[in-house]
């Protein structure tokens, strides 16, 4: 089950990349939008202006193209660095929460280790069987824990790539 949830914690991730891409790509589009939009106000204004040159709107229309494309490379670039930055702190998180998966199973093969020892040594007593069903419990509500955790995670990752794609 832990690897499970690893493994669906890995596609959340792949899949929050290619909505972020995907996002990118919707910047890509609104770009040309706004292009061909900014073009044709610019026409517009050039017919309707009295006294300026063709050449000069030209000019100030690919300048503030230029300009345009400088900043949307910039949020590009700051919106990629970010998505970078959650995706490493989600692999730190993945990584400590396989280190404390290990841990527990580690924990519970222990118990499960001394569970059978009680068994073999007082298999008739209660006390030994509560003990095991006592761990048994503790190691489902670590595991619920550790699910619960990996379900922040995600939910602390997500708003947060949302925010840098808007």
């Amino acid at each position: 089950w832990m690897e499970e949830e690893l493994r669906k914690g890995e596609e959340k991730l792949r899949a929050v990349e290619e909505s972020n891409w995907a996002a990118i790509e919707s910047l890509e589009r609104q770009n040309q939008f706004l292009r061909v939009q900014q073009e044709d106000e610019v026409r517009v204004a050039v017919g309707k202006a009295v006294g300026e040159s063709a050449e000069l709107m030209l000019s100030a229309r690919e300048e503030l193209q230029r300009d345009f494309d400088r900043e949307l490379e910039v949020v590009k670039a700051e919106a990629a660095a970010r998505v970078q930055e959650m995706a490493r702190q989600q692999e730190e998180q993945v990584r400590n929460l396989e280190k404390k998966v290990a841990e527990r199973e580690a924990e519970m093969a222990s118990m499960r280790g001394n569970l059978s020892q009680m068994e073999v040594a007082m298999s008739v007593q209660s006390k030994g069987i509560d003990h095991a069903k006592d761990a048994e419990r503790a190691a489902e509500r670590e595991r619920a824990k550790l699910r619960a955790a990996m379900s922040q995670v995600n939910d602390l990752i997500v708003p947060e790539i949302r925010s840098c794609v808007s």
